[in-house]
């Protein structure tokens, strides 16, 4: 029996932690995003899904507060470059 194992993948923007398996996010009891990635192999252990040890980040190279266009969630965001290309054509 071939074993299925989870990739674990920091969230950058959100602040938390996922896992992929087959091609999708795993889901725990209604759970999508866990606060550590101890708390998410916790998860995956106690439903039998084994866990990478490698974590995927997906937060930016630089640091997201370094970006000129940076927001902070949860802040209305400014009209966008592309939005305001697309009105003058």
């Amino acid at each position: 029996m071939a074993v299925r194992i989870a990739r674990i993948i920091h969230m950058g923007k959100v602040g938390g932690y996922a896992a992929r398996i087959d091609g999708a996010l795993l889901e725990v009891d209604g759970r999508m995003l866990w606060p550590s990635s101890a708390a998410l192999i916790m998860d995956a252990r106690r439903i039998g899904v084994e866990v990478s040890t490698h974590v995927i980040d997906t937060s930016s190279i630089i640091g997201d507060e370094a970006r000129p266009d940076f927001q902070p969630m949860g802040t209305p965001r400014a009209e966008s470059q592309w939005t305001e290309f697309r009105r003058a054509a």
